[in-house]
């Protein structure tokens, strides 16, 4: 193409048509410009495209994250409200003027499990992908700053919800290592054990007791509270994510 360009010019100059030449090789620029253009912007438009396939492919993976962090939440929070009430009732059944020593070894000794779920993890992928590949600037800057925002309450939620769990172990740990409770993780079980719990120094026991089922009950009640915020933000975070628009 570029040598019957040349030889048309060629052809110009060499019939001394000087005027038809500079028209002609005017006209040959402004094709080159044409097609430069165009180019340009069929570059332009497959780079907005893959902008566009990305930003999408992003915001899908994060309501796949936060739908199962939903999930979790609400069945976190069933698990925890029901071992709420089981403390609550314990509470309660030690707390009457009935109770007798007999009815809180029972309740130490055969019931009180310290068992809690310490999972913790979200589903935080897709938005480190976004932070460490700074792709975050596909999204507009309300979204990435609403996702910036959010992500900030997770961490200070689950740092809230770390610490909580912590100070409950402490006193678990503490109990544990004074009080067999009944489990098939014991060492030893069955009557073998009734002259530990029949020698037990009563105040001591309610003490140590009251210790690690306050600990308990605290912690399970800041947990529900806590996932609960999560629940109701990761939900107002996914709605702002199915109202963007490809």
């Amino acid at each position: 193409m570029i040598k019957f360009f040349r030889k048309i010019r060629q052809n110009l100059l060499s019939e001394g048509k000087t005027g038809k030449y500079l028209k002609y090789a005017i006209g040959e620029i402004v094709l080159v410009v044409i097609g430069i253009l165009i180019a340009l912007s069929i570059n332009d438009w497959n780079d907005g495209r893959k902008k566009t396939n990305l930003k999408a492919n992003y915001i899908e993976s994060l309501k796949r994250d936060l739908s199962a962090d939903m999930m979790y939440f609400k069945t976190q929070i069933a698990e925890d409200s029901i071992d709420l009430a089981k403390m609550l009732s314990f509470s309660k059944r030690l707390s009457n003027s009935f109770t007798t020593m007999d009815t809180l070894i029972q309740i130490a000794r055969y019931e009180f499990l310290p068992f809690t779920d310490v999972n913790n993890d979200l589903n935080m992928s897709t938005y480190n992908s976004l932070i460490s590949t700074g792709n975050i600037s596909v999204l507009d800057k309300n979204t990435s700053q609403s996702l910036l925002k959010f992500n900030n309450l997770q961490l200070n939620s689950n740092s809230m919800i770390d610490r909580n769990d912590e100070l409950y172990f402490n006193s678990v740990v503490f109990y544990r290592n004074k009080y067999p409770f009944n489990s098939e993780m014991n060492g030893i079980n069955g009557p073998f054990m009734d002259s530990f719990w029949a020698s037990l120094d009563e105040n001591t026991l309610k003490s140590d007791f009251n210790g690690v089922l306050t600990a308990k009950i605290a912690m399970l009640g800041n947990s529900i509270l806590g996932r609960k915020e999560l629940l109701l933000k990761t939900a107002d975070m996914l709605n702002n994510l199915n109202a963007i628009k490809n």
